[in-house]
């Protein structure tokens, strides 16, 4: 499977990397390695879970945000 950020959510995931490791050093990064691990996840189980017909969602377990994803072919 391959991912591809829609170039909204990457211009929103820079700019969390950014805020976080403003607020405090090594935290922007903790954050980015966790996104990374979840999009990693998402391409190896891309059929779950299943929210309703094509929309999934996973939740970072550390920060207060989730990744939506749809899957379209190959493509996440």
């Amino acid at each position: 499977m391959r991912i591809e950020l829609h170039p909204e959510a990457d211009a929103e995931f820079a700019a969390q990397v950014e805020y976080y490791e403003d607020r405090q050093a090594g935290l922007g990064q903790r954050f980015y390695r966790e996104v990374i691990g979840c999009l990693e996840w998402i391409a190896e189980h891309p059929t779950l879970p299943r929210l309703r017909k094509d929309h999934r969602r996973v939740n970072l377990k550390m920060f207060p945000f989730y990744i939506p994803y749809a899957v379209e072919g190959d493509l996440v």
